[in-house]
């Protein structure tokens, strides 16, 4: 039994080395790659600076090397380009926020003009039905209704109808 403990005690402190040994390589390849990405990180940086920083040395009219020229000038093309892009991209926001300006004022004249015609047409129906003559008729209810096909008409005289004929203005 004695033997039985010995070796489980071996294996399980074999077992505890090769742990600690794997954690200590793969601690040691996460801080490497760790530094190496910071490095990489940093020298894009410097570049990204160094080129900010001859680019603005040329803008003063320091003198530069005859290789940094092209790609000195290539930078103020690009930027210049830039400028173009985005004075046009404000010209035409502006000239699309001046159309729908304008479509909307012409949308509330629509709706006001039909709101001015629905106010008017109503006034018109009330001042028709105002004028409009009222027959109040009542059916002798002891008589029987019968058809006859032909609709009821007015009794109107003559001197009337005349009268009325000669008021309304012939359309044609």
């Amino acid at each position: 039994m004695a033997n039985f403990s010995e070796t489980l005690k071996g294996i399980l402190s074999g077992s505890a080395k090769a742990v600690k040994s794997a954690a200590k390589g793969v601690a040691s390849a996460t801080r490497y790659k760790m530094n190496e990405m910071d490095s990489i990180s940093r020298r894009r940086e410097a570049i990204s600076e160094l080129g900010e920083k001859v680019y603005g040395l040329f803008e003063a009219g320091v003198e530069l090397p005859e290789e940094i020229v092209p790609l000195v000038n290539e930078i103020r093309a690009l930027d210049e380009g830039l400028d173009t892009l985005r004075s046009d991209r404000a010209t035409e926001k502006a000239a699309a926020a001046q159309v729908r300006a304008e479509e909307k004022a012409a949308r509330a004249q629509v709706r006001a003009e039909a709101k001015a015609a629905a106010k008017a047409a109503k006034e018109a129906a009330v001042q028709l039905e105002e004028a409009a003559p009222v027959l109040d008729i009542e059916p002798d209810l002891g008589e029987t209704l019968t058809y006859t096909g032909k609709a009821p008409a007015l009794e109107v005289e003559a001197a009337e109808a005349e009268a009325e004929e000669e008021e309304e203005p012939a359309t044609m």
